[in-house]
């Protein structure tokens, strides 16, 4: 009967205040139409709540590869970009942060959408678009590294 209770009560608790901003974020990709376009997504622990709400793999950057749960990788690099921009090579796709990107973007990439709502600190979205613009040149290890400043090490939570 505990069991019960304490379960009603929180089931209550993350209706009034969520938990997560993962529903809200998987709802407002969905509601622009975006649910289909290649999502990178860092920090996957984090990220999978939204790729599930989807119902729909992303490509998790530490883990270097795609899927709608969370594998502990050994270690990330630039390198695990690299099969990403390989396969999505047209520069059409969202990009899915739990850390606030820089202040300054390169062009043809936007901080589409925070999410703040929520409980728990490293579930806080921030949505950014990526256009084919923000690619001037098609070789692979440039676009890695205009990426790289904006796939960083998220802060310790507050």
């Amino acid at each position: 009967m505990i069991q019960c209770g304490t379960g009603l009560f929180f089931c209550v608790a993350d209706i009034l205040h969520p938990f997560s901003a993962s529903k809200e974020t998987s709802a407002y990709i969905a509601s622009r139409g975006w649910q289909s376009k290649p999502v990178l997504a860092d920090h996957d622990v984090f990220t999978t709540a939204v790729s599930s709400h989807l119902q729909r793999p992303f490509y998790n950057l530490r883990g270097g590869h795609e899927n709608t749960f969370f594998r502990n990788p050994p270690d990330r690099s630039v390198s695990r970009l690299k099969p990403f921009l390989e396969k999505y090579s047209g520069g059409d796709f969202l990009i899915l942060l739990t850390y606030p990107p820089p202040a300054s973007l390169p062009p043809g990439i936007r901080l589409e959408k925070t999410f703040p709502a929520g409980m728990v600190p490293y579930e806080k979205y921030y949505l950014l678009t990526v256009s084919p613009a923000a690619f001037p040149s098609p070789d692979i290890n440039s676009r890695c590294l205009l990426l790289r400043p904006i796939l960083r090490e998220p802060a310790a939570p507050e």
